[in-house]
Formats: structure tokens, C-alpha cells, sequence
């Protein structure tokens, strides 16, 4: 992926800051590792299959750690340790976590998510 793609800055961006409302500094180094996972393995192919940045890094706008009916699939790999993604395509993603496949489907992430740099924490000094 290009260095200078929106979503490698943003995920840099995220280093940067403080941990967003209700994350504890150990969750949130592991939701930004995740961010780097996602962007190393697959973020080439989400981005050219049209998943946009709040699907793939979104969390809640108002509560951040609060999790959506529908989370982002950054968020929902932090809520299943351990699970891989199997497959891509343009309409969904499956993933894999104890010998149970999920499902999501483009589209039904929660509207509201919002990518995790375009909160507004406060940035570290």
C-alpha cells in the first residue's frame, strides 16, 4: 500500500495520540496493532474492492470503545483475539475465530462508525 495512502496515515496518525474515550492504553495498542495487521495483509485489496476507511477502522463516534450493533472489522477482530480473515470480496469479508465463521457484509457496518482518526483525541505530549 502507499506510504501515503489516507488510511496508513491515519493508522500513524493514531500512534500519535492518546488512547480515545473508555480505552484503556493496553487495548488501544492493540486495536492500532490490528490497524497495522489489517493494512499489511489485506488494506491493498479492501481499498481496491471499494471498502471505505470507516467500514474496515470505524468505532463509534460518540462512546469509541462502546461496541456498535454492527462493528468495523478492525473492532470486530479486537473483540475476537485469535480470528483470521479467510476471504474478500467486494461485497464481504469472512472471518474465522474458533472454528466458526462470520460474515460481514459491505454495508452493514453501523452508519454511524466513524475511522478511529477522525475522533478527536487529545494527541500525546
Amino acid at each position: 500500500m502507499d506510504p501515503e495512502h489516507p488510511w496508513i496515515r491515519g493508522v500513524r496518525q493514531l500512534e500519535r495520540t492518546n488512547p480515545l474515550p473508555g480505552w484503556s492504553a493496553a487495548d488501544w495498542l492493540v486495536f492500532i496493532d490490528l490497524c497495522h495487521e489489517i493494512l499489511a495483509t489485506c488494506g491493498d485489496q479492501l481499498a481496491a474492492m471499494g471498502w471505505d476507511e470507516n467500514s474496515v477502522f470505524g468505532l463509534d463516534p460518540v462512546r469509541p470503545r462502546f461496541v456498535l450493533d454492527r462493528p468495523s472489522l478492525a473492532h470486530l477482530l479486537l473483540l475476537r483475539p485469535g480470528a483470521g480473515i479467510m476471504a474478500i470480496s467486494a461485497e464481504r469479508i469472512v472471518i474465522e475465530f474458533a472454528g466458526v465463521r462470520y460474515v460481514m457484509d459491505r454495508g452493514a457496518v453501523n452508519p454511524a462508525a466513524l475511522a478511529a482518526w477522525r475522533h478527536t483525541p487529545p494527541t500525546m505530549s
